[in-house]
């Protein structure tokens, strides 16, 4: 993929995605461009609401 070899290109090393787990189809897409799950949790937190 072109974008793959672009940012490789611009020096970077990796790719990381934010996927909601519930969102199958988009990561059945991903993983069929090779994507895989790295087992990474994000932690956010709500500034705005109490």
């Amino acid at each position: 993929m072109s974008t793959h070899r672009d940012i490789a290109g611009a020096g970077a090393g990796k790719v990381r995605l934010m996927v909601r787990t519930t969102n199958t189809a988009v990561l059945g897409f991903y993983a069929a461009l090779g994507y895989t799950d790295v087992e990474c949790t994000v932690l956010g937190r709500d500034l705005l609401s109490r």
